[in-house]
């Protein structure tokens, strides 16, 4: 045991408690004991049983202290952690010490909750139950312990399957049937809400919307609607030349007379001439109804993207399903989609699943690394195979997506072609629809991106295995979906981008966040005014707070629905190259070499941009950053400037500078720029440093109160009092639980402006560690001398 080592005791009786209450340090709450932990002087601390006892358990080892479980029991984990093994491993420590069922129990419980989000991304189910069977004592009860591990996993995989299945609801009858041979006369006789579930490859659209659409609009009277998330799905349903297709260039203003309409859920919620026609559809129908929902809480609603516009147009949505008959097919039907329907109707669910035999091989996901990913398709690709990948990387700010196509391209020289929205607007796109077998078999290497996730099916028997390259832009359900386009593939080759993003995990982040990002000074006001306490906003911020939900540890999510689909998980072990350093962003040198483009060129390689090559993109990339520092004209500075820009981040940096020196200046500043401006202002202040010298010294003190303004204080914006809290998640990459190192927090705030501190000497009366600072003399100069070229100063 360690000097000083600290003690926790346990109390579970209320004489323990009161003794200990007399004369110790003693805790009632989790923060109570955080904060003893970390800056007690006493060495004893009792807790009450208010504590979880796994909580206690997780500090009293985080801390290296001894722990009393009860009167007589205790564990000493003074020397039990090691800072050079990995947390898993540290963690297999607790569960071999236990040496009798209550620390074991909870070691479990600890134990889980680590590898519940890297089963099966980093270990399948097995593995990891032999891992937990190695380190228990075996006098103790293993297979107990083993099962419970299980049913903890069991529990975590119905919280994930919700996302893809309803729970059981008293207002949900479950139907199986034989979609083929008894569905539609099902879906004849049966009013109310039916809900077709069957997978991928079914026949849901086959044997049931389809068929039924048709049939309703040779009845006089019914006039359905069958709504879809996209243009892409509605064109396969039925041909844009259809009258019945919403995008028919032969329809007037009056649409009245149509038997029926086939529309994507953008103009039929906002679109009056769709939404009336639908309004007075006696029956709906509505294709893959979770990305309806999603596509309704986007940035592209009515162009404008406010939170209103989206509220209004979900308003409607909800709307079209109080008919006789409303009829859903979606395989990824959630318990959310199946209460919030339920609510809004008050009907029952019928969940129709399929009884028919579906012929679909067993389907298995090997499991790269990306570098490795990318040279596996290379050599694919090079033994002229016909390969397809899906990529939800970055087409504007990044480029990743097109860097990722000119490398396959680059490395094979082989036919490649690329499937996004920009190609799908062109006569090629339409010919694709069209002819999609001979159109695919044309090339070594299809490239697709997420505009073709949904509802659209290739059964194409040639193309035998997919790729999907995950940047976690897109909702694991919408990999799922695209897994699906080809139906004759049985071998899915999957990578993940590296990390999690952190996404707004309260409702009233994610309401401040969309306004921010969608309302100006002008409408800010009234925006907030039409979605305070508006039902249908609350809507889209469920369906945007689930979706958050279910980005978080992203590739274990994905891989955990794929498994609850029937896909078998397989890990790659054998290429771990580096080709994904040419996925980074260009050097200054790379830069430096490229064309420098005239105004005229850029003007018409800029008019293109959707369809440019990756070489291209960064021309515009060059000359949109020599533009910004006005030294098109002088070459001599090029190198420097670039560098210095550093792929745009120097913009930003000079620009939020720019925010702060002219407060009064900027009037058609966004709201979020309009935050920043506020925010950034207000803590140069509380620092004491001249924003145009960018001098001056600030102390610890200061930067304590910087701190608590960014995490605890307010701002004033368009007349509204907006609470930090609130927005400092979307808008300010500050950490999520503060700073321990005050210095560190400085740090986070200069690198908004390109700039960097330096200490200065503490003094005497100065606590160890709490340093006075200046802005680096050297970087401030470099800032001023970048910022004049922008914006014109000498």
């Amino acid at each position: 045991m360690k000097e000083n080592t600290l003690t926790i005791k346990y109390f579970n009786n209320d004489y323990g408690i009161q003794t200990a209450a007399n004369d110790e340090l003693f805790c009632y709450e989790t923060k109570d004991l955080k904060h003893a932990l970390k800056n007690s002087t006493s060495n004893k601390i009792f807790i009450a049983t208010g504590i979880n006892i796994k909580t206690v358990i997780k500090l009293a080892f985080k801390h290296g202290a001894i722990v009393y479980l009860n009167n007589t029991l205790h564990y000493d984990f003074s020397e039990l952690k090691d800072k050079e093994e990995t947390n898993l491993n540290n963690l297999l420590k607790i569960l071999s010490i236990a040496h009798e069922p209550i620390l074991l129990s909870n070691a479990i419980e600890i134990l889980f909750d680590n590898l519940k989000h890297q089963i099966p991304s980093k270990m399948p189910l097995k593995s990891a139950l032999q891992l937990v069977e190695r380190h228990i004592s075996p006098e103790l009860n293993i297979t107990s312990s083993l099962n419970k591990f299980k049913a903890l996993y069991k529990e975590h995989q119905n919280k994930v399957k919700k996302y893809i299945k309803p729970a059981p609801n008293e207002k949900i009858v479950e139907v199986k049937l034989s979609y083929k041979n008894e569905l539609l006369d099902f879906i004849k006789k049966t009013q109310g809400i039916s809900v077709l579930v069957g997978g991928m490859g079914s026949g849901k659209s086959l044997h049931g919307i389809t068929p039924y659409f048709n049939y309703l609009c040779l009845n006089e009277g019914y006039k359905p609607t069958l709504i879809t998330p996209d243009i892409a799905l509605s064109k396969q349903i039925i041909a844009e030349s259809d009258p019945r297709h919403y995008l028919n260039k032969k329809n007037g203003k009056s649409i009245s007379h149509l038997k029926g309409l086939v529309c994507c859920v953008n103009s039929a919620t906002t679109n009056n001439k769709f939404y009336e026609y639908a309004a007075n559809s006696k029956v709906i129908l509505i294709e893959e109804f979770e990305e309806c929902m999603l596509a309704l809480t986007q940035q592209l609603i009515k162009k404008s993207g406010l939170l209103s516009d989206r509220a209004q147009a979900m308003k409607r949505f909800f709307n079209l399903m109080h008919k006789q008959q409303l009829v859903i097919a979606d395989a990824l039907f959630s318990d959310l989609s199946a209460k919030e329907v339920i609510k809004e109707t008050g009907k029952t669910i019928y969940l129709i699943e399929n009884t028919d035999p579906v012929i679909m091989s067993q389907r298995e996901l090997l499991l790269l690394n990306q570098d490795g990913h990318i040279e596996k398709v290379i050599q694919q690709v090079s033994e002229n195979s016909n390969e397809v990948s899906f990529s939800d990387a970055g087409q504007t700010h990044s480029n990743n997506f097109f860097k990722l196509h000119d490398i396959i391209k680059s490395k094979t020289k082989k036919s490649t072609k690329i499937i996004n929205a920009a190609f799908l607007k062109k006569d090629e796109g339409s010919d694709f629809i069209k002819n999609i077998e001979s159109f695919l078999l044309k090339y070594n290497y299809i490239q697709i991106s997420p505009v073709l996730t949904s509802g659209l099916h290739f059964p194409l028997e040639k193309i035998k295995r997919v790729n999907f390259f995950a940047s976690k832009t897109i909702l694991p359900t919408q990999l799922l979906q695209s897994s699906g386009r080809f139906r004759c593939a049985n071998l899915l080759q999957m990578s993940f981008v590296e990390g999690n993003k952190n996404y707004f995990p309260t409702r009233v982040a994610i309401k401040m966040q969309e306004l921010i990002e969608t309302a100006n000074e002008q409408n800010f006001e009234d925006e907030l005014a039409l979605v305070e306490n508006c039902p249908e906003a609350e809507r889209v911020i469920t369906r945007i707070l689930h979706n958050n939900e279910m980005r978080q540890n992203y590739a274990n999510t994905t891989l955990m629905l794929f498994e609850m689909t029937g896909t078998v998980i397989k890990y790659d072990t054998e290429y771990t190259t580096s080709t994904m350093q040419n996925l980074t962003k260009p050097t200054p040198e790379k830069f430096s070499k490229l064309k420098t483009l005239s105004p005229k060129e850029y003007e018409h390689q800029n008019y293109q941009r959707e369809c440019l090559s990756i070489n291209e993109l960064e021309e515009l990339q060059k000359y949109e950053a020599l533009r910004f520092y006005n030294v098109l004209n002088k070459p001599e500075l090029h190198t420097d400037i670039l560098t210095f820009d550093n792929s745009a981040k120097g913009q930003k940096q000079l620009k939020n500078l720019h925010f702060c020196r002219h407060v009064d200046a900027d009037a058609n500043l966004n709201s979020a720029e309009r935050i920043k401006q506020i925010v950034f202002s207000k803590i140069f202040n509380i620092l004491g440093v001249n924003i145009n010298s960018l001098t001056g010294t600030y102390d610890y003190e200061e930067l304590i109160i910087a701190e608590d303004f960014a995490y605890k204080g307010e701002i004033v914006l368009h007349d509204q009092v907006i609470k930090m809290a609130d927005i400092t998640p979307s808008l300010f990459n500050f950490k999520k639980d503060g700073y321990d190192n005050k210095g560190a927090f400085s740090t986070a705030f200069l690198k908004y402006f390109g700039l960097k501190h330096i200490q200065i000497a503490r003094r005497k009366s100065k606590v160890n560690g709490q340093y006075s600072y200046k802005f680096c003399p050297e970087r401030a100069k470099q800032v001023n001398k970048y910022y004049g070229l922008s914006f014109n100063f000498d």
